[in-house]
Order: structure tokens, then sequence, then C-alpha cells
């Protein structure tokens, strides 16, 4: 459940007679196939947000969400490429049939905000954004 990146692990082995011995491996953590198709329509998304593409921002949402969240983009336009450079990346919470369940986290004032970001199966086979 390690984030995907690039990470360097440290090691650090003291010998009896006091010497020490460190060393450093740099280790690259990509993401899961399965969840290529869900990482690939949030970057998307927010790729368009960050553009000020308003319209093929919510081709990313199925019409509830594009109802509720349309105005929220709106007022957002303009402050999108501060707020998307402050999530975290997607984590996926669970995968089931007709429901992805992801997670991604957001620092404001201090705390840290975590949100869950919900995709739906079409009847095509299709991933769509239900709810962020």
């Amino acid at each position: 459940d390690v984030p995907e990146g690039t990470y360097e692990i440290i090691a650090t082995v003291f010998q009896p007679d006091g010497s020490e011995l460190t060393m450093s491996l740099t280790v690259t953590v990509l993401p899961d196939p399965l969840d290529q198709p869900f990482i690939h329509a949030w970057t998307e998304m927010n790729d368009a947000l960050r553009a000020g593409d308003k319209a093929r921002a919510m081709s990313f949402l199925n019409d509830g969400a594009k109802a509720k969240y349309g105005p929220v983009f709106d007022v957002l336009m303009g402050h999108w490429t501060e707020i998307i450079d402050s999530y975290s990346p997607l984590v996926r919470e669970s995968l089931n049939e007709d429901i992805a369940e992801f997670v991604l986290s957001r620092a404001v004032g201090g705390l840290t905000h975590v949100y869950f970001i919900y995709f739906l199966k079409n009847p095509d086979g299709t991933w769509i954004i239900d709810s962020l």
C-alpha cells in the first residue's frame, strides 16, 4: 500500500568494532495496472480543469455528478492548478464489479483532509466519476 513514486531506502549497520556501514537503494513503486483506467480518467479531468476546459472536465462525470459539481467547477475556475497541485495521488480503497472507491488527501490550513472519489461502471464497460 505504498503510493507510487520513487523512494530512497537508507540502511546503516553498526559493526561490533564500532564502525558503521551505510548503504542506500532507490526503489520506484509503479501504480497497479488495475488502477490505470481510474488514474487516467482522474488525470485527464484534472488536466482539463487546469486548462480551464470545463466541458472536457465534465465529460468524466456522470449526469448526477455533472449537476452537483458543475457549479463548483465554475466557482473554482482559475484556482485549479493550485488545488490540484495540493492533492496526494489517488489510492484505491476498493474495486468491485460496478464501483471503485479511491481516496486522496489534501492539506488545507494545517489540517489534512481526506476525500473519497467514486467511479461507477457504465453499461458500455467504461468507468465514470460519480462522486468526489
